[in-house]
C-alpha cells in the first residue's frame, strides 16, 4: 500500500484513544489506524461536563468540541487518521482540510454497496440542531459523509504544527439506549428524534456487514486517493 501506513490496533479503550494524538509528532507519512477497543467507552466533547454522565460509564473527554460520541466495536468502526504537514493533501483551510477523507469514506462506502446518488458529503460549515451540543451525531461537520438527511460517517479534527489527526466514526448500527444509558443525567432527549439522525450501515445495504468489511474498503479508497 505504497504511501500509506495501515495498523490495527487493540486494547483498552481510553488508551486507544489517547494513543493517536501521542503519535502526530512522530509520523512521516499518512496513516490510518484501526482502533478496537475492548469494551465501550462515552468520549464528551471539549466543553461538556463530565457530570452528565451516568453512573459506571467508561469515560474520556476529546479536545476537539461538538456533542458525546458513544464508541462500541459492536456498532462502529473506529478509524483514526493522521496527515502530516508535508503531505500534498494538507491544507491550511480547515473547513477544506475535511473534503479528501469525506470522498475516500464515500468512494469505500459505494464499494460496500452503498449507491453512490444517496450519499453526501457535508462541505459547508457546521449545522447544529437542537441536540448537537449534547450528541455528536445530532449535527453536522466539513467531511461528515450522510445518507439521505442521516449521518453515517462521524469526522472530529485536531490539529497541531505536526499535523492533523482526523477521528472517524463509521455506523455499523445506530442504536440510541446505549446512549441514554450512558448520558443518563441528559433530561428529556426524545428517542424517536434523536434516532433520525443516525443510520446503520448494515440497515442500508441490507446485509450481514462486518467491520472487517468497512475496514478494507476505508483502506482500499484512502489508497486510491493517494
Amino acid at each position: 500500500m505504497t504511501g500509506w501506513s495501515v495498523e490495527r490496533v487493540s486494547g483498552p479503550a481510553e488508551g486507544l484513544f489517547r494513543s493517536s494524538v501521542d503519535l502526530l509528532p512522530h509520523i512521516e507519512q499518512p496513516t490510518a489506524r484501526i482502533l478496537v477497543p475492548d469494551a465501550p467507552l462515552l468520549v464528551l466533547g471539549s466543553a461538556q461536563r463530565a457530570d452528565v454522565v451516568g453512573p459506571g460509564v467508561v469515560w474520556t473527554k476529546r479536545r476537539s468540541g461538538g456533542g458525546a460520541v458513544w464508541l462500541d466495536p459492536a456498532q462502529q468502526v473506529w478509524v483514526d487518521v493522521l496527515l502530516p504537514r508535508c503531505d500534498d493533501k494538507w491544507t491550511d483551510d480547515v473547513r477544506e482540510s475535511f473534503t479528501w477523507l469525506g470522498q475516500a469514506w464515500s468512494a469505500a462506502l459505494a464499494a460496500l454497496g452503498v449507491p453512490a446518488a444517496s450519499t453526501t458529503i457535508h462541505r459547508g460549515p457546521p449545522v447544529t440542531t437542537r441536540w448537537s451540543s449534547l450528541l455528536c451525531f445530532a449535527g453536522r461537520g466539513p467531511g461528515e459523509v450522510l445518507i439521505g438527511h442521516r449521518k453515517v460517517i462521524g469526522v472530529a479534527q485536531r490539529r497541531t504544527r505536526h499535523g492533523a489527526l482526523f477521528q472517524c466514526g463509521a455506523l455499523l448500527d445506530w442504536q440510541f439506549d446505549p446512549m441514554v444509558f450512558a448520558v443518563s443525567h441528559w433530561p428529556g432527549v426524545p428517542d424517536g428524534e434523536v434516532m433520525e439522525t443516525g443510520v446503520g450501515l448494515r440497515s442500508v445495504v441490507g446485509r450481514a456487514l462486518m467491520a472487517a468489511d468497512v475496514e478494507r474498503a476505508l483502506t482500499d479508497a484512502l489508497v486510491a486517493a493517494s
